[in-house]
């Protein structure tokens, strides 16, 4: 029998790399699919927090199981686990997920966010060690798998540079909905100092600002109105409003910051549009330095003469160009004008650059 050809240690040390990167891949999936699952049980969640965070108050731990075991409700049965000297219960809402009762449901959500952050870092250490070490073989691609929906794609998004998600609503609906129901304590509110522009939010610390605040210029009224810079400013949670005060009016999508903002003068209006094919694939958009550095095929926006359609087309035609017919077969799913269009600023623009 044939023994295996043994590998080299650049290439064991490369296999062993890869197979790491993999492991945090999935963990940082399980981690989104879980924040997905919390909010979409939103109510649910919010009620089993608020219910025995009063009861604790009153009764012992030992107690509530006491009561939840005498409980038949559909709601009561879903709490399959309890761990006292945490303040927290196991829920099944389709994955089983650990809620403090203690905290809110954002603040819940923001254990997972910190954890997907934590799993981020790694890989990209592993990725860093894999760059030294070159193995021999070439790898070559025989899949491409297409990129999960998760929970906040359906808003404006990107992912800063130093690995925090960015949030921008669409339209005055998902402006309201992302202060009233997203935007929490730990959070940042961003808006460019123009009339009409998508509200903002940075979900956590991040040190990349000048990603936040070019993402909030470029999708906002300066780009209709053929500007090339906005200035834009920052908030904290507390100081955003719907609440008018006398002779104010406040129309849906549109908030009131009281107090000092910080601002950010004269960034420059650019977006960028392109595909990323691992570790899963997908078109993505936002600042053009962050695109840049993440796809492997690239177009660069300016407010310019053509309208978002035909833009998304020419982007969309740019892309193809730039791979192969066996990966353009295999994305057909994912490369399409609607998921370019989903990143194509409002109002006029022109291609700017390619790579």
């Amino acid at each position: 029998v044939a023994s295996k050809p043994r590998l080299s240690e650049e290439e064991r040390i490369h296999k062993y790399q890869e197979t790491a990167i993999k492991k945090f891949d999935e963990k940082i999936a399980k981690a989104e699919e879980v924040v997905a699952a919390i909010y979409e049980n939103y109510p649910f969640i919010a009620q089993v927090i608020s219910s025995l965070d009063a009861a604790s108050k009153r009764l012992s731990w030992q107690e509530i199981e006491h009561h939840l075991r005498n409980t038949t409700t559909t709601d009561a049965k879903r709490i399959v686990a309890l761990h006292p000297d945490e303040a927290a219960v196991e829920i099944d809402i389709g994955k089983k997920v650990k809620i403090f009762v203690h905290e809110s449901v954002e603040q819940n959500a923001g254990r997972y966010y910190d954890l997907i952050k934590k799993f981020k870092k790694k890989k990209e250490g592993a990725l860093l060690a894999m760059k030294t070490v070159r193995p021999k073989k070439k790898v070559i691609r025989r899949d491409l798998v297409p990129m999960k929906k998760l929970w906040y794609h359906r808003f404006r998004w990107f992912v800063t540079s130093d690995g925090v998600v960015v949030l921008g609503g669409r339209d005055a609906s998902q402006n309201e909905e992302l202060v009233k129901k997203y935007m929490t304590g730990g959070d940042l509110f961003i808006h460019a100092d123009v009339h009409g522009a998508s509200v903002v939010i940075v979900k956590g610390k991040t040190e990349r600002m000048d990603e936040v605040a070019q993402f909030a210029a470029s999708y906002s009224g300066a780009w209709r109105s053929g500007h090339f810079s906005a200035d834009v400013y920052s908030a904290q949670p507390n100081q955003v409003s719907k609440t008018p005060q006398s002779g104010e009016f406040v129309s849906r999508g549109s908030f009131i910051v009281r107090g000092e903002r910080t601002y950010y003068r004269d960034v420059p209006l650019a977006t960028g549009i392109g595909l990323v094919l691992e570790p899963h694939a997908a078109v993505i958009g936002g600042p053009p330095a962050v695109i840049r550095s993440r796809t492997k095929v690239f177009a660069e926006l300016k407010p310019g003469q053509f309208e978002p359609n035909d833009v998304a087309k020419k982007v969309l035609r740019l892309l193809r160009q730039e791979i192969n017919p066996d990966e353009e077969r295999l994305l057909k799913g994912v490369l399409n004008t609607e998921a370019v269009a989903a990143f194509v600023p409002p109002g006029g623009s022109d291609i700017v650059g390619t790579s």
